[in-house]
Formats: C-alpha cells, sequence, structure tokens
C-alpha cells in the first residue's frame, strides 16, 4: 500500500525533520523492533490531507514492510522507502490553505449570511476581521462556524506570512475537519475528501523531484 509523508529539502538532500538524516530513492530503513505510535519507527499517512499535519517543502510516496502500529491518521511502521517525491513549495500550501478555507466556508455564511467577514478575509490576506468573526461565533454557541471562519483566518495569514504558509495551511485544514466534524460524520468526510482530491490533482501537475 502507498503511504505518505512530509519531508524537507536541504541543499541537495531530502531529510528527516525527525533527526535529520538524509533519504536516499528506494532505500529501504529498517528498525529491529517493533513500531510504537510517538515513540519509534517510521512514520506516514494513507491519505496526503493526514500528512499535512507534519508539513515540509517536500512531500513524499512510500512503500512500507514489517509490522506496523497505527492511528487514526497516520501509522508507524518498521520498514519503510522513498519512491517518489515532489518539491511543495510556498505557494502549494498558499493555495491549500485558500482552496480549504473557501470549501467550509459555506458553514459559516449559512449560519450568519450577513457576516462576509471570512469571505473579505480570504480575499484580502487580512485575517483580523475574520478572527473577529470566529470569536462572534463562538460566542453564540456556533462552533462549526467558528472553525470555519479560523480556517479563513489562516488562509488570510498564509497569504500575507508566506515563509510560514505551511503552518498556516495545516491550521486551515484543521479547522476544516473541525467545523465539519461539528455537522456530521458525512460531511467530515466529504471535506476530507475534497480536499485530498485537490492535493492529488496538484501533485499530477508536478515534476519530481524522484
Amino acid at each position: 500500500m502507498t503511504y505518505y509523508k512530509f519531508l524537507r529539502l536541504k541543499g541537495d538532500q531530502i531529510i528527516s525533520d525527525w533527526d535529520g538524516s538524509a533519504w536516499k530513492k528506494n532505500e529501504w530503513r529498517d528498525i529491529a523492533c517493533n513500531p510504537i505510535l510517538q515513540a519509534q519507527g517510521f512514520y506516514a499517512s494513507q491519505c496526503i490531507t493526514d500528512a499535512v499535519q507534519w508539513f515540509g517543502n517536500v512531500l513524499a510516496e512510500v512503500e512500507v514492510r514489517g509490522h506496523s502500529a497505527s492511528g487514526r491518521v497516520m501509522s508507524a511502521h518498521q520498514g519503510m522507502r522513498v519512491m517518489r517525491a515532489w518539491r511543495f513549495g510556498s505557494q502549494d500550501w498558499i493555495d491549500l490553505a485558500i482552496y480549504t478555507a473557501k470549501l467550509i466556508l459555506p458553514i459559516f455564511e449559512s449560519r450568519f449570511p450577513d457576516d462576509n467577514r471570512p469571505r473579505t478575509a480570504i480575499g484580502s490576506g487580512f485575517a483580523a476581521d475574520a478572527a473577529d468573526a470566529a470569536g462572534s461565533a463562538a460566542d453564540a454557541g456556533a462552533r462549526s462556524a467558528a472553525h470555519a471562519a479560523r480556517a479563513a483566518v489562516a488562509a488570510a495569514d498564509a497569504m500575507t506570512r508566506k515563509a510560514d504558509a505551511a503552518a498556516y495551511a495545516a491550521r486551515a485544514v484543521s479547522s476544516a475537519d473541525g467545523a465539519a466534524h461539528g455537522i456530521s460524520a458525512a460531511a467530515r468526510a466529504d471535506v476530507h475528501n475534497n480536499i485530498e482530491i485537490w492535493l492529488r490533482g496538484r501533485v499530477s501537475m508536478m515534476e519530481p523531484l524522484w
């Protein structure tokens, strides 16, 4: 089965943030013991969307072997190798944040149809008003709407703070999940699937590093 993880391009090497070691294409890495979540093993997610929270500037497609320990959004594996890798730059993260915020915006606007602050923030890159809208929604007990507005805040921040765009995009995806989770399991799955489709489409247009 194919899994995904984010790594980091440093100079001409693709490295792991975990230990700073360099990965090489098709080179297997293994540990002698069984993997344990948050403790030992090689980590990856079945979906790119789930891997986003461990962001980097390289997206890697990996293959695993041996024993595995599974979590909700990622798993630890005894053996792993990188099959393909793509550069995932600031503009990719910014566009992901914007797409995600727009995807989830109807949840806010259905609850507060006369409040255009989150939509304006996505268009302008100014987050303050959207943050105020999120606070107002939270005060009104509209938790899903508040999460949706926070996704707009993250998108605006990604646009204006490009050096940290990956972190803000990850925040937008997390906020979108929170917004949809408050609606229904079906809505949550639908949002997740749409983000995954967008990500895979984006990757299909990239030139692989490997």
